[in-house]
């Protein structure tokens, strides 16, 4: 206080403080002349005082406030002049700056393009009231855990014994969406993703309608007119705004649809339209089945009821429905999964968080080399710093000009970070492989800016608070004579080794990670999947609505969409599937089988395998080959016997043998539950990707079950892709209301199956490449710096017969002691933190040798070429000039 009161003069408010001070100890001592001790004296003083006292009180605080203010402002003043001072120093040295803030930039904004697709896709919170509160049950297998849909029977139990505070059954579905009339758009249909729920899915949002209302009670009477309720993208999408689309209609699968009302930005769980799900009585008592799980369900959780606590409910009730029936559920329970983790699952949350952890290395290892730069910096600056010190600069008063310097870098790297990160954050959308949920909701938001902020701060601490703490310890700026040579200390050339080899150890993390995920991806690449995909072209349709209800109309219009393509130029042959290979698209749909003769369950044990309706050509138009017996031709009709064609894997498993598999008869026992005879064994394709292995197929005659929704495969004679519009003109011709949806190549289907380890093993790549990058300057740097302030003592070393080849092994061992160290702690930090990437690689060991050895033997060759340099300079170094510049 004494400083301000030389700085500023005395207040008015003061002197009127000072002197009811004055008086009031003047009474205070009247009183104590009386015979009262010192606290009763002044009691006595204050009450007779009265109002003066009171007032003297509140000039005490005003006179506070005041000098506190009077303080902060002085603080901000030099905090003012410190940053303008350090904009001036990095202006006199805009080598130094310019590699110091793109160095930082670079860390900042890779860190924020990674985070913000994790805040968008992991952290921002579902757009729903208490969002943690939903959830998605899902059935559980005991011995493997595996999860997958749900059975009706189960969601009527939960509705019953009120498990829930709010459940829905749901049914996924692509349609084809058109005008209200046939004609009266001049767009052609599209095909949309639909969304089947039950009457308490509006309950388990518990959002209200953006616009218009969502379904009432009667609605949902399969009986009542169609309605549909849109999502809010769908709706700006198609009506370019949402209050717009309420009362419209539009032809769902041909059938004219009431638009009743729009959900919230985000609400609809990634579908287009939200239908009431309506079923028959017929319908209930087959969906309600305990062992046919086809939906999917939401919901949230009852009031002061916990997740374990329903998961606890849940099993004991599917531990019931198990003991009613052991034969089909046997081994079957319960859970629930919070809609978040359900939505994004395991892998993509796994593989973002690797992601950021990554580019978070980067920026460490970018942080430690501007580390490094200050510290030559400060040392550079040892004339300039003892100066400061001698004038009467304390130590921290050193310390906060220092660390204001840094900010000065931090904020310009954070500018630079931000403008970096828009970029990458539009290069990671472009770049990313299609599929990943909420990806579309990842972008630079108030969330985002604040955690680069935040990193510009703790950068700032970070790379400049040890340096400026050793610089400005007495001593630690200067030498006894003030020369360069003597600010190089133990603790700041120990400090600069320190963080070169942490540099290298993060650098060796991050090469390893990426030399694993690429060695996944070769041997992902290397996959066989079982048939070509040169000159492939694929597409759904659906024949959906009143028009295609026969089965028998779903066959002949589909047999003459087979003959309008094998017409067009350049089309080798057409075929249909339910599903394609390396999930290329279709419905993919499970289901147990038995041989003629073989027991139900308990008594023996099934097989179970993916059933997949397809036409006659089918394997002819894949190249699959063919084994054994026949596959499908004109003759396997709705009439005739039925048949199958299974994989060699089925055939294994079932009967041991390809040659028996032939002529045996199998049905799936559970669902259609009529033998099929098998006439043909052919070999096993990658259907659910390269990285599963090839499961087992049982292939029937589409004919003979006559799915609405299937995958049309053409091969062609040229490039796919050219036939893409004759292909739509002539299914338009055929019914001008049909989608050709979801086209692709095959060979696009392959590249998509391996998108996301391809993604994740770029960036990887990408970080390790700037990691080494930056590894390589660290160590030049200092090795560069450690030359020019032992240039004394080499000179004098030379000078007394040192041969140049000693000089050059004495700095390049000093190199390889820090690369020794840095290398051993990456490699140890690599051989655990690399197996939080085992469920990303495939046929990979994350602890495999030659990529470890190899790591290491990379970074080594980068550690020789980066010393390379400063100790060729150390052998040309003259002694006499040497001596005669100390």
């Amino acid at each position: 206080m004494t400083e301000w009161r030389r700085r500023f003069r005395p207040p008015v408010d003061v002197e009127v403080r000072e002197e009811l001070e004055h008086h009031l100890e003047l009474r205070t001592l009247h009183h104590q002349q009386r015979g009262l001790d010192r606290a009763a004296a002044r009691a006595a003083a204050l009450r007779e005082m009265g109002k003066l006292a009171s007032l003297a009180r509140e000039c005490r605080r005003i006179a506070k406030r005041r000098d506190r203010k009077m303080a902060w402002n002085a603080w901000l003043k030099d905090v003012g002049v410190d940053l303008a001072f350090g904009v001036r120093q990095l202006r006199r040295n805009p080598g130094f700056a310019l590699v110091a803030v793109l160095t930082l930039a670079l860390g900042i904004g890779a860190t924020t393009s990674i985070f913000s697709v994790v805040e968008g896709v992991l952290l921002r919170p579902l757009p729903y009231p208490e969002p943690g509160r939903i959830v998605v049950p899902r059935s559980k297998s005991l011995e493997d855990g595996e999860t997958w849909s749900i059975s009706y029977g189960d969601y009527l139990d939960w509705r019953h014994e009120k498990v829930f505070d709010h459940v829905a059954v749901l049914r996924p579905y692509p349609v084809d969406v058109a005008g209200a009339a046939p004609g009266e758009s001049a767009e052609p249909a599209e095909r949309v993703q639909a969304l089947a729920v039950s009457d308490g899915f509006f309950g388990v949002l518990g959002t209200p309608a953006e616009s218009g209302r969502f379904p009432a009670a009667g609605e949902l009477e399969p009986d009542s007119d169609p309605v549909v309720v849109l999502s809010h993208e769908y709706a700006q999408r198609r009506y370019g705004n949402e209050r717009q689309a309420v009362g419209e209609t539009l032809r769902i699968a041909g059938r004219p649809t009431s638009v009743i009302g729009v959900l919230p930005r985000g609400a609809a769980l990634g579908a287009d339209l939200v239908v009431p799900l309506r079923l028959s009585p017929e319908g209930v008592a087959n969906a309600a089945r305990r062992d046919n799980f086809i939906f999917d369900g939401v919901a949230r959780l009852a009031p002061g009821r916990s997740l374990e606590e329903t998961r606890t409910l849940l099993a004991a009730l599917a531990e019931r429905v198990a003991a009613d029936e052991p034969k089909i559920r046997e081994g079957v329970t319960v859970t629930a999964i919070p809609l978040l983790d359900w939505r994004v699952g395991d892998q993509t949350r796994r593989a973002l968080w690797v992601l950021l952890a990554a580019v978070g290395f980067v920026l460490l290892i970018g942080c430690v080399n501007v580390a490094n730069l200050l510290l030559a910096r400060a040392a550079a600056r040892g004339h300039e710093l003892g100066m400061r010190r001698a004038l009467g600069a304390g130590r921290w008063r050193l310390v906060r000009q220092l660390l204001a310097e840094s900010a000065v870098l931090a904020a310009v790297g954070a500018l630079v970070g931000v403008a970096l990160a828009k970029a990458g954050v539009a290069a990671l959308l472009a770049l990313a492989p299609k599929g990943i949920p909420r990806l579309d909701e990842a972008g630079l938001d108030p969330t985002v800016l604040a955690v680069v902020v935040g990193l510009s701060l703790a950068s700032a601490l970070g790379f400049g608070l040890v340096p400026a703490l050793l610089a400005a310890r007495p001593g630690g700026g200067n030498g006894r004579d003030g020369s360069l040579r003597s600010t190089a200390g133990r603790s700041g050339r120990r400090l600069r080794d320190l963080l070169v080899a942490a540099e290298l150890a993060l650098s060796f993390v991050l090469l390893a990670g990426a030399g694993l995920a690429i060695q996944s991806l070769g041997k992902l690449r290397g996959v066989d999947p079982g048939l070509a995909t040169e000159n492939r072209l694929t597409f759904s349709l659906s024949l959906a609505g009143e028009r295609y209800h026969d089965a028998p109309v779903r066959i002949a219009s589909y047999q003459s969409i087979l003959e309008r393509l094998e017409a067009l130029p350049g089309v080798e042959s057409a075929a249909l599937a339910g599903s394609l290979p390396l999930e290329g698209g279709g419905f993919y749909l499970g289901r147990v089988f038995l041989p003629e003769g073989r027991p139900e369950p308990p008594a023996a044990e099934d097989v179970n395998a993916s059933w997949v309706p397809a036409s006659p050509g089918l394997f002819h138009t894949l190249d699959v080959p063919l084994l054994r017996g026949r596959a499908f031709t004109t003759e396997d009709t709705a009439s005739s016997v039925p048949v199958a064609v299974v994989s060699r894997n089925f055939a294994l498993a079932m009967f041991g043998d390809l040659d028996r598999a032939l002529g045996a008869r199998v049905r799936s026992w559970r669902d259609e539950n009529v033998y099929r005879r098998v006439v043909g064994v052919v070999d096993d394709v990658h259907h659910y990707g390269a990285a599963s292995e090839a499961p087992r197929l049982f292939y029937v005659p589409y004919a003979q079950n006559a799915w609405g929704g299937m995958r049309v495969i053409v091969h062609t004679q040229g490039e796919p892709r050219a036939l893409e519009r004759p292909i739509r003109e002539a299914i338009a011709a055929l019914d001008p209301g049909l989608a050709v949806a979801d086209v692709a190549t095959f060979e696009e289907i392959a590249t998509a199956d391996v998108s996301g380890r391809r993604f994740a093993a770029l960036l990887l790549a990408l970080f390790a490449s700037f990691a080494v990058v930056l590894a390589a300057v660290g160590i030049y740097g200092v090795l560069a710096y450690t030359v020019a302030q032992r240039t004394r003592e080499i000179g004098v070393r030379m000078a007394l017969g040192a041969a140049r080849s000693r000089v050059m092994a004495m700095v390049l061992g000093e190199a390889g002691a820090v690369f020794a160290a840095g290398a051993a702690v990456g490699g140890a930090a690599a051989l655990g933190l690399t197996r939080l990437m085992e469920s990303m690689l495939f046929e990979t060991s994350a602890r495999d040798p030659t990529i470890l050895l190899g790591t290491g033997a990379a970074l080594a060759a980068v550690a020789l070429a980066a010393s390379w340099l400063p100790s060729w300079r150390a052998t040309r170094i003259d002694p006499l000039e040497a001596v005669r510049w100390e």
